[in-house]
């Protein structure tokens, strides 16, 4: 366990007793949250919802100086205790915001709401708030000074307000040729990118240099680099957010190769946006390198807009298991890459293992969707750039906790506008760019919050799906032996289950149905475009038990593999089945035409395979476990194309025949992942590794580990790999976030953050 995380934990909980709080249970009931939203370096808005209208109240402070690196608690304030500070606003409302203001780099701080209730003040529990993890960018004050001559300054104001209406606000501009630095300047003061102005000619960079440099905003955000030749520059491919030029803008030169411009821009939303007096000579550049563009009318006039669209051959990461269906497989090519030799860094960065829980509790994976990459970590999340490592936002979130994957479904999935997460007895709908919260799904009005929690979530086609899990079956326990979930009885090998699933148009936001039934065992739970399938345990006596975490033989009786209609929730078909009990894991996949299930126990795996469009048995096969620690008894199967995927075989999907037995063999605890080329896994030496499914070849990246379960993932055309590992004691790991893209050709020099 990471130091830091601990500690602080230990101090939080310290306040909450010496505040007259409770840890696991306070006074004060709120309806949704706290969550922390990071506005500026020295600004957090703290937003809650409460059951009745009434006044916001905050109080907050210090958890003490060097609360991140020790034991002790140091009061800020004689008598005062640490929560000394106080925000208020008496207008009576559901919906709450306060802003704290004047906030510390790198420090712990402690805050709780209070209400009254009853003519009584009552407060949460005591929460904490990390500045060292916000990452939101310094302002720039925008000085339209900056630019002493008229007309450049009107072209600059029009030419910001067109590139406002584009919506690229974060990530990297290149700035493509210099003037004065005066765009460049605007770009930034005006939004949150890093703005790095590009050119050949030394003078041009050292006089830019030197106005930044004089006006105080030089550094960080903004940058001027000299060159060799914009015809090839020392960047990696598909990195820059937004293209513009002070050359075209001012000059009317195009310096460079078109080419070059549109192989650093960013697919999915990127933009050059190149002006110009006229826009002849532009049009004739793109058009020697057969770029395409559109011509468009805005406030800058008439503007040559280059977009780019992503790889056909990207996927996308969606869910714990790739998609919906958990088949472990995003489909992403990689641009034909099979190796980790085919590949090289696209960015490092953050966040790191201060970020994050421990390794060991089996984390949520991360997503990727729609260029853009969501890593959770120690009650918070985070949302980055795939493409050049910028974090978008971050939030805070205390009761948003989850562990023990392999027991349970995932708490979050992903289409390409939002995030679906469940959070106690909601499912909160957070917005991709800003990471606000757009919408919040309750449960069925059947399951009431006292006594119910959200469980599984997933969404396809328009469809939101979900369970209905009793209060207090959620894994949340992180520290401790116990907490490593590696066992092979006992605690933490119980299955989470559901007693109903259901389902809301996310367009209408109106809930099509419910199922109450059976016990639902949640990593059973699939989504494809026909169908939602599960296995269920009917059992009368597990019904009427008062625990949904099972895995006693009862379970494994009166089983049922079920497969609903997506949109009405009415049975396709049903049918009993009898497989071995999955004591240790029980995992489903599904396929348009294929439903595999892997059982784990007494040192064997079993693999079942049903037709999908029928419930049909074809196929059982079983193979013993590689080893029944370190996750060798736990590994979830993998679906590429017409085969399945268990450590350390691979199967025919249609016949069940053994294809191979030569799998790369993981080191240490994680799970396999699939591309359309490969298998990523957790490899020799314990480090992140790939497996040729066609040449059975296995290469590996040094010193590079995922978490103890899933944190490396493929998508975007990249494989993703957020820091997971911090805390580990078997290996000098680099503790940081990479990106790997396909590699150029040889003698491409590239520079990453």
């Amino acid at each position: 366990m990471k130091t830091n995380v601990r500690l602080t934990s230990l101090v939080i909980a310290l306040l909450a007793l010496l505040l007259g709080g409770s840890v696991s249970g306070a006074s004060l009931e709120l309806e949704l949250g706290p969550y922390v939203q990071y506005v500026t370096p020295s600004e957090a808005l703290v937003h809650w919802w409460t059951k009745e209208p009434c006044p916001s109240i905050l109080e907050y402070g210090l958890a003490g100086p060097g609360a991140k690196h020790s034991p002790s608690i140091r009061l800020e304030g004689a008598h005062q205790g640490p929560l000394r500070q106080r925000v208020e606003d008496a207008e009576l409302k559901t919906r709450h915001a306060m802003l704290l203001e004047g906030l510390r780099l790198d420090e712990v701080y402690a805050y709780r709401v209070k209400a009254p209730v009853d003519r009584v003040e009552r407060s949460t529990d005591v929460y904490e708030l990390d500045t060292a993890l916000n990452y939101s960018v310094h302002p720039l004050a925008n000085d339209a000074s900056f630019s002493a001559d008229p007309t450049r300054a009107q072209r600059i104001e029009k030419l910001v307000g067109a590139m406002l209406e584009q919506d690229v606000t974060k990530g990297y501009c290149l700035v493509w040729g210099l003037v004065d630095g005066s765009l460049a300047h605007a770009i930034a003061a005006h939004t949150h990118l890093t703005v790095v102005g590009l050119d050949e000619d030394a003078e041009r960079v050292t006089e830019v240099r030197r106005r930044l440099y004089q006006a105080g905003v030089y550094g960080t955000r903004l940058t001027a680099q000299h060159i060799e030749s914009l015809a090839e520059t020392p960047y990696p491919s598909n990195f820059a957010n937004l293209i513009v030029s002070e050359r075209m803008l001012f000059e009317g030169d195009c310096p460079g190769q078109a080419s070059e411009l549109f192989r650093v821009l960013r697919p999915r939303g990127g933009a050059a946006l190149l002006s110009s007096p006229s826009l002849d000579a532009i049009e004739a550049w793109l058009e020697a390198s057969q770029i395409e563009f559109r011509n468009e009318t805005t406030d800058a006039g008439e503007t040559c807009i280059v977009a780019k669209a992503v790889s056909p051959g990207a996927g996308s990461w969606t869910h714990q298991y790739g998609d919906a269906g958990n088949t472990a497989n995003s489909y992403d090519d990689l641009g034909g890459a099979a190796g980790t030799d085919e590949l090289q860094v696209q960015w490092l960065g953050k966040p790191g293992a201060d970020f994050g829980v421990d390794r060991n509790p089996r984390m949520p994976a991360p997503l990727a969707a729609n260029g853009r990459l969501f890593h959770q970590g120690m009650n918070r999340m985070v949302a980055l750039d795939t493409y050049n490592g910028t974090i978008l936002w971050s939030l805070e979130i205390p009761p948003m906790q989850r562990v023990n994957l392999p027991r349970d479904a995932s708490n979050w999935c992903s289409d390409d506008e939002a995030l679906y997460v469940a959070i106690r007895d909601k499912c909160w709908m957070i917005d991709h760019y800003d990471g606000n919260l757009v919408d919040v799904f309750n449960l069925p009005e059947e399951f009431a919050p006292q006594d119910y929690d959200w469980g599984y979530v997933a969404q396809n086609d328009g469809v939101l799906f979900a369970s209905a899990v009793k209060k207090n079956t959620v894994y949340t326990d992180f520290w401790g032996g116990q907490s490593w979930y590696d066992k092979t009885s006992g605690y933490g090998t119980e299955k989470v289950c559901s007693d109903a699933l259901f389902a809301y148009d996310l367009q209408t936001r109106e809930r099509l149905w419910t199922r109450p039934g059976g016990l639902a065992i949640n990593t059973t739970i699939a989504v494809t475009d026909d169908a939602i399938v599960f296995v269920e345990s009917r059992d009368a006596q597990l019904k009427a038990s008062s625990s949904r975490r099972l895995n006693d033989g009862r379970l494994w009786s009166s089983q049922y593999l079920v497969s609903l209609e997506p949109r009405t929730g009415q049975v396709r078909w049903e049918t009993p089945i009898d497989t071995a009990d999955g004591v240790v894991v029980f995992f489903l996949a599904s396929t348009d035409d294929a439903v595999i299930i892997a059982s784990s126990a007494a040192g064997k795996y079993h693999l079942y395979r049903f037709d999908a469009r029928t419930g049909t048995s074809r196929w059982h096969a079983e193979h013993a476990w590689p080893s029944d620690n370190h996750s060798g008894h736990m590994q979830h199967p993998v679906v590429l194309g017409d085969r399945v995927y268990l450590e350390p075989r691979g199967y025919s999907l249609k016949s069940g025949q053994l294809v191979t037995s030569a799998m790369g063999r993981h080191e240490g605890c994680a799970t396999y992942c699939g591309t359309k080329h490969a298998l990523i896994y957790r490899g020799q030496s314990r480090r992140v590794a790939m497996w040729d499914v066609t040449k059975e070849r296995v290469t590996s990246w040094y010193n590079l580990r995922p978490s103890c379960w899933l944190s490396t993932i493929a998508g975007e055309g990249m494989v993703l790999s957020p820091e997971g590992g911090g805390g580990c004691s078997c290996g000098n790991w680099l503790e940081t976030s990479l990106v790997f893209a396909p590699a150029e050709p040889a003698g491409q020099v590239r520079v990453t953050r």
